[in-house]
């Protein structure tokens, strides 16, 4: 395990997969400590996947864990990149960039921002129970809401979309 300690100030840490997987088998841990600090996987041009779990950034079966860590962001590349979020503690963001993006939300996600403004194309999975949340207009290429996955509109926000999904048991 490589072990990294950041400072009182805000600190980032850059992750980045262009040549291949860096981290290593037994992971990164990444204490922020004090500050605005930030963990940040760089994908590549090709397809990348990762998922965000209550402190963990996963990706290739390697962890990124972080403590004391405001923020994690994924910048993938080119690709039809696909970001799962399982109960992410920290702010996230998602900068699929180009390709046709997928958004698996399993807990809970706020855009303050137009998805569209970080992704060229981006389908969003709302599981079931979670809870995907507008804080600012959105125009997604489709949106897919499984039984009891739940969007809301936080502030006066209208979403766009190519198709509409929902999938439930018709209670």
């Amino acid at each position: 395990m490589l072990n990294l300690v950041g400072s009182s100030s805000d600190d980032q840490l850059y992750v980045d997969l262009i040549n291949g997987n860096p981290i290593p088998t037994g992971g990164i841990l990444f204490d922020g400590l004090g500050g605005d600090d930030t963990s940040i996987l760089l994908g590549t041009s090709g397809v990348d996947t990762a998922s965000f779990t209550s402190a963990t950034i996963e990706t290739g079966g390697r962890n990124i864990v972080s403590t004391n860590v405001e923020n994690v962001r994924f910048e993938a590349g080119g690709g039809d990149d696909v970001l799962t979020e399982d109960g992410v503690t920290a702010n996230p963001t998602f900068l699929g960039q180009g390709g046709r993006n997928t958004l698996n939300v399993n807990n809970a996600w706020t855009y303050n921002v137009d998805a569209a403004t970080q992704n060229d194309q981006i389908d969003v999975v709302v599981g079931r129970g979670a809870t995907f949340t507008m804080n600012a207009s959105q125009h997604l290429t489709s949106l897919s809401l499984d039984q009891s996955g739940r969007v809301a509109p936080a502030a006066p926000a209208m979403a766009g979309m190519g198709r509409m999904m929902m999938a439930g048991t018709g209670e």
